[in-house]
């Protein structure tokens, strides 16, 4: 399997308590959004807090970065939604987020989101009944959730977390009777076979 991105993190300048300090934005390996003051501005040249920051991805670079995709869900992709979305459809792309996409997914690592994987999901969700509402899934659903698990996938790649996204591949699939309860059940359980690469490549 490939290995997740390396990141470099973020060396930016924000006022604290009236004056200008090096701060460092990073992920940890849980992809979780990490922040840390190194030193003020005037005290500090600036490739000193290069340094600084290097020294804090430096450990976690070593590991890789591949978060569960909840982790990140809820770390990353939900506080930036919510700084765009429209107060209209917040709460219910958020809801449809952790009630499907989380709910189904969210164990896994960023890495084993492959096309086949979430394909043989969507495909499974539109043959069993919704959850919430204990009826056969619409298309407008199946669709949605497509378009979650792509913008999901597109944030992480342009946080580095994986190099390239295969959701915009995804057909979403004609809903029939709900008849596949089973297979969404072995996608949830850790048997279900993991995606025979890490998103390391087209």
């Amino acid at each position: 399997m490939a290995r997740p991105r390396r990141q470099l993190g973020s060396l930016q300048i924000r006022i604290q308590g009236g004056q200008k300090k090096y701060v460092a934005l990073y992920y940890d390996a849980e992809g979780k959004r990490r922040f840390e003051t190194i030193g003020l501005v005037s005290r500090m040249k600036k490739g000193t807090a290069e340094a600084r920051l290097s020294e804090l991805v430096a450990p976690i670079n070593e590991r890789g970065i591949d978060p569960p995709l909840k982790a990140f869900v809820d770390g990353v992709y939900l506080p930036f939604g919510r700084e765009t979305w429209k107060a209209s459809t917040a709460f219910t792309t958020e809801q449809r987020i952790r009630t499907h996409v989380v709910g189904d997914l969210g164990s896994k690592r960023i890495s084993e989101l492959r096309r086949q994987i979430l394909q043989e999901w969507l495909t499974a969700k539109a043959r069993t009944n919704n959850p919430r509402t204990e009826r056969p899934a619409s298309h407008s659903l199946i669709a949605h959730l497509r378009w979650d698990i792509k913008h999901i996938l597109d944030l992480a790649v342009r946080d580095e977390l994986v190099r390239t996204n295969q959701a915009p591949d995804l057909t979403v699939p004609r809903v029939s009777s709900p008849s596949a309860a089973s297979a969404l059940r072995r996608l949830r359980s850790s048997s279900w076979r993991s995606a025979p690469s890490r998103c390391g490549s087209g």
